[in-house]
């Protein structure tokens, strides 16, 4: 397997990264454990986890066992030498741990031995951190962001804070290198210039989700990548098992995460299984797998370093692992990027709805970006159990999961507003006999509103 650089650390990452999100809930430790094994005989030298996981759901009681497992596998293995590790930092807002304190000098060190003592090694070769303190557009997100409200001052001074902690814990040897998840082009752009100008760890990968039905990467952070040698670790590069294509037609395997989850953390819509399909018809077009087209697409992206792929059994691994070898035609290239053109952005429950996306104020008490608020009717919060008293199992705030009745008037109104007020704008620029429906939508707001 293809082996490309993690930044400029020196170390070399393999193409594919083993993802252990379900390590300890839908995958039980033996099969992890030859997971793991069988990962590294295939090529695989990456393995990814974090202090939160595993998911579906995040629980106080399973806080950390993917961490756990892993380090029980390098106990009994002595192999730890034998692949790059990386974990993650939860962000502000996870109450489980820290009592939702946001990233800091206070809380790096600490944190960074839990994880060692529960990975049972020495040293981690990536510490990322999990989300911004500060807030993200990532997890759809991205229909209603606005960084109007940060403070900027605030933020810079974190980052220096938090090199500073990171550049001691390179110099005690536990860390090797520091990467990012679900950060922006900006936010990455401060943690270099910091770096460099005051010193600290170089950030070496920023860990987005990508896929052929999410690709806000391939703009300005793909230019950044490219240019600052800073990696993409792609995760969710099969859309949550969307391009597969087994949750196509209605079908929800028994088992399978869309079971656990049905909006999929915001990705369910009717828009996403149209563009599915379109893929889909291209893998049969050429006869190829749907899973290796997809994942062999990521590797044709001049800013991957790895697409982390998770496998809930062992036959999805070895499934997953021949896609190494599929290099892809300029042909099926050029078909995948019509296919594109034809379904942008097709994630977004909210949107696919009609509806207006939950405000970012209303999220009090969350990461961030980082929970999805849009499954109002699945019994989940953010794709995580929700607990009693309106509380997610992982502790945050579930008030933006009020059916929009709830929401307070006074926010509707501001929201129909606003809607109503731009609309006519581009209303004239196009078709002026529209107008119409700004009345109706006006009149709608105000019955609601009552």
């Amino acid at each position: 397997m293809k082996l490309n650089p993690l930044g400029r650390t020196g170390m070399m990452v393999s193409e594919l990264c083993l993802g252990t999100m379900t390590f300890g809930t839908q995958t039980p430790e033996a099969e992890a454990h030859a997971q793991i094994g069988r990962a590294l005989e295939g090529g695989v030298n990456f393995v990814d986890t974090a202090e939160m996981y595993p998911v579906n759901p995040v629980s106080a009681e399973t806080l950390g066992n993917s961490e756990r497992i892993i380090g029980n596998w390098n106990a009994q293995t002595g192999r730890r030498g034998e692949y790059i590790l990386a974990t993650k930092h939860s962000g502000a807002g996870m109450q489980h741990v820290r009592d939702g304190a946001a990233i800091s000098s206070r809380t790096i060190a600490p944190t960074i031995e839990e994880s060692l003592r529960r990975l049972k090694t020495d040293y981690i070769d990536l510490y990322q951190f999990h989300w911004p303190n500060r807030g993200s557009y990532m997890f759809r997100q991205n229909w209603s962001y606005d960084p109007s409200g940060q403070n900027r001052e605030e933020t810079l001074a974190n980052m220096e804070d938090c090199l500073e902690a990171l550049q001691r814990e390179v110099a005690r040897g536990t860390i090797r290198a520091f990467g990012l998840s679900n950060e922006s082009a900006w936010g990455t752009a401060q943690w270099l210039r910091i770096a460099q100008a005051r010193g600290g760890p170089r950030v070496a990968s920023i860990q987005n989700e990508y896929s052929l039905v999410c690709r806000m990467y391939d703009t300005d952070l793909a230019e950044l990548s490219v240019n600052e040698d800073v990696g993409l670790l792609a995760f969710s590069p099969l859309g949550t098992g969307l391009l597969t294509g087994k949750y196509q037609d209605g079908a929800v395997p028994e088992g399978s995460r869309k079971a656990i989850n049905p909006e999929l953390g915001g990705r369910h819509s009717p828009r996403v299984y149209d563009a599915v399909s379109a893929y889909l018809e291209i893998a049969k077009r050429h006869g190829l797998d749907p899973v290796h087209m997809a994942l062999a697409w990521c590797r044709t992206r001049p800013f991957m370093a790895s697409a982390i792929f998770g496998a809930t059994h062992m036959p999805q691994l070895e499934h997953v692992l021949k896609s190494a070898e599929l290099e892809l035609s300029q042909e099926v290239l050029d078909e995948i990027n019509a296919a594109h053109r034809a379904h942008p952005m097709p994630y977004g429950a909210a949107a696919a709805r009609g509806e207006a996306p939950t405000p970012l104020g209303l999220m009090a008490n969350s990461p961030p970006g980082y929970f999805q608020p849009g499954e109002r009717d699945s019994g989940f919060c953010g794709g995580f159990d929700r607990g009693r008293s309106g509380q997610c199992a992982v502790g945050l705030a579930c008030s933006w999961r009020r059916s929009r009745a709830e929401v307070p008037c006074a926010v509707r109104k501001a929201r129909a507003k606003l809607d109503c007020e731009v609309k006519p704008v581009a209303i004239a620029t196009s078709i002026s006999g529209r107008s119409v429906s700004v009345t109706r939508r006006r009149a709608s707001a105000r019955r609601s509103c009552r």
